[in-house]
């Protein structure tokens, strides 16, 4: 199958996205100066720290025009209205940049990650503690092996935090969400990447949480000498047309030749675009893994935590 890109993830799905498509229509009149200067300021206000979460507010049903009167791992939705969703390959990059940023933190991850990796997850917020002794040592050994958790093993961390924080999310709620859903992974590298502002700048995953916005934003502030490739401006010029499509009808790629489907949710599955094709299910073990974690020990809901 030639499609583009594909796949999902809780934050920059359901904020990121949504954001964008309305930004683009709310903001349609206005100059584009107007707008350049809104994408670089959310950075002024909103300093990412790992082990930061956000969690949806749950409203009484009895409260003026509520939202969200559910847990949303609870819910099932049946709306009228298709939903697109677009991930970073290295999303949870965002976390571990910060890690590398703090060496003795690194080192006491590296020391200790028994002890380390439950706090940085924030494993309490969803296992009950007796579990989660049993539930690291599954994690180690799926994601590392015999190998040490550090920078010399930088990929599997940040695909042990993209997993965690944001693929598994989005697969969760893409099942829930009742309706048609097309979940793209993006994987094109810009020539900038928020890597650079992270931490100590090290961070070689990419593109990392936020870098699909680049195709969007020039992010002037943070990157004024950025200068683009003619792949650069290809993947943008295809990338604004997929939102504006979207917006039309509900279909991403109506000018492309490269067309995408709404994926099949009865299984695991993610896709990953290879300059363009597809490879199919290219993580489907990472959510398996979780899936089978999920399934086998307690999780607490938002509106239930006393089940430990």
């Amino acid at each position: 199958m030639h499609h583009f890109l594909r796949h999902w993830t809780w934050y920059f799905n359901f904020f990121a996205l949504h954001i964008i498509l309305n930004l683009i229509v709310y903001f349609s009149s206005m100059n584009s100066k107007s707008l350049m200067l809104l994408f670089p300021a959310q950075n002024d206000i909103e300093k990412p720290t790992t082990g930061t979460l956000w969690a949806p507010t749950i409203e009484p049903k009895s409260s003026p025009s509520p939202y969200l009167t559910i847990d949303p791992k609870l819910a099932t939705f049946r709306p009228n209205y298709p939903w697109l969703n677009i991930i970073n390959a290295a999303d949870g990059g965002v976390y571990v940049a910060y890690i590398f940023g703090e060496p003795d933190l690194e080192n006491l991850l590296a020391e200790n990650p028994k002890l380390v990796l439950p706090v940085l997850l924030s494993l309490d917020f969803e296992f009950c503690a007796d579990d989660i002794p049993e539930i690291v040592n599954r994690i180690l050994t799926f994601y590392f092996g015999d190998l040490p958790v550090g920078r010399s093993t930088e990929s599997q961390l940040v695909n042990l935090f993209s997993d965690y924080f944001f693929f598994t999310g989005v697969e969760n709620a893409s099942l829930n969400y009742g309706g048609e859903v097309s979940v793209y992974r993006y994987t094109y590298i810009q020539s900038v990447t928020f890597n650079s502002l992270r931490g100590d700048g090290s961070l070689r995953a990419a593109p990392t949480h936020s870098d699909v916005l680049l195709n969007f934003f020039p992010d002037l502030k943070n990157f004024p000498n950025r200068t683009y490739t003619e792949k650069d401006v290809e993947v943008s010029k295809l990338m604004v047309e997929a939102l504006v499509s979207f917006i039309e009808d509900g279909n991403p790629t109506k000018f492309s030749s490269i067309k995408w489907s709404p994926s099949d949710l009865t299984e695991n599955e993610i896709y990953q675009k290879a300059e363009p094709f597809l490879q199919e299910q290219c993580i489907s073990e990472r959510l398996q893994f979780w899936s089978t974690i999920r399934a086998e020990f307690r999780t607490k809901t938002l509106t239930d935590s006393q089940i430990c």
